[in-house]
């Protein structure tokens, strides 16, 4: 059926998997979370449980690859015009592609959650600087 996925991977007999809307209802009836996936979605369920008491060491998100999120602040329409300058100049004066990345970082049109590694992906999910200050 619609919605319906069979996980790549093993899940135990005891675990509940739910789908975002359903967090909610679930979330104080259990001891630990995990969240799977890089999605819009899965960065909204984090912080969701974050904000309802649930300790970080309890919230164990799972990915794929660290990657890039766009600023939001960036993206809003009274910033358009100069994220795109500051865009183009970056991909300009950049020679390398961890270059143009850290210059973006530096820029505040691009965040990653651990400041020690260099992201390997890029899906476009943006977060406000609040949001990625509760992901780290």
């Amino acid at each position: 059926s619609v919605g319906v996925h069979t996980a790549p991977f093993h899940i135990a007999a005891e675990a509940l998997v739910i789908t975002p809307e359903k967090l909610p209802l679930i979330a104080a009836s259990h001891s630990t979370h995990a969240v799977l996936g890089s999605s819009r979605a899965a960065v909204e369920c984090v912080i969701w449980l974050l904000q309802h008491g649930v300790p970080p060491e309890s919230v164990h998100w799972v990915i794929a690859e660290d990657m890039w999120f766009v600023s939001y602040e960036s993206m809003q329409p009274d910033k358009y015009v100069n994220t795109a300058k500051l865009f183009w100049t970056s991909f300009a004066e950049c020679k390398s592609l961890p270059e143009l990345e850290f210059a973006l970082e530096d820029a505040g049109l691009r965040y990653r959650v651990d400041s020690t590694h260099r992201p390997t992906a890029f899906h476009g999910v943006s977060v406000s600087k609040q949001e990625i200050t509760q992901l780290r």
